[in-house]
């Protein structure tokens, strides 16, 4: 079953959650993962994409097609399956055939209120999810937990 994580950040820009992303992107590729991430514009796609080159002392290869990371609007190639990066507002097409799904959530009041219908929703489902609340931070330690039931 998928497993999905949500990485609840401060601030409440588009920039921030997508520089997270690359975070992710970077360790999910350094762990030899395809990695799917779901846009919800070409615009978000072309952002993220210019913020992946840009990345200091790394090279990762990205793409519509070919590449590990696939950058796209529509429902993932059939043979991605490890890591799945919804940047959408909505729950993204096939994610259950991923090891994991991952959702970032900013401040923003859009953004916050989707993300906790997209919770709900996976919740109803059964999915197993672990809340990574990167807002608060102890003595450099990110607090980490699974969700309440309620």
């Amino acid at each position: 079953m998928t497993r999905i994580d949500f990485y609840l950040i401060a601030g409440a820009s588009n920039d921030e959650r997508l520089k997270f992303a690359t975070k992710l992107i970077g360790k999910a590729f350094d762990a030899a993962n395809t990695i799917y991430v779901h846009c919800e514009s070409s615009q978000l796609k072309q952002q993220l994409s210019d913020l992946i080159w840009q990345m200091p002392n790394r090279f990762i290869p990205h793409g519509d097609v070919t590449e590990s990371v696939h950058l796209g609007l529509e429902a993932p190639k059939d043979d991605f399956h490890d890591v799945y990066i919804n940047l959408s507002a909505g729950i993204p097409p096939n994610y259950s055939r991923f090891n994991r799904l991952i959702e970032i959530i900013d401040q923003s009041e859009d953004r916050l209120i989707a993300g906790r219908e997209r919770f709900k929703a996976y919740q109803q489902k059964g999915y197993p999810l672990n809340k990574h609340d990167l807002r608060d931070k102890h003595e450099g330690r990110v607090v980490s937990s699974a969700p309440s039931s309620s």
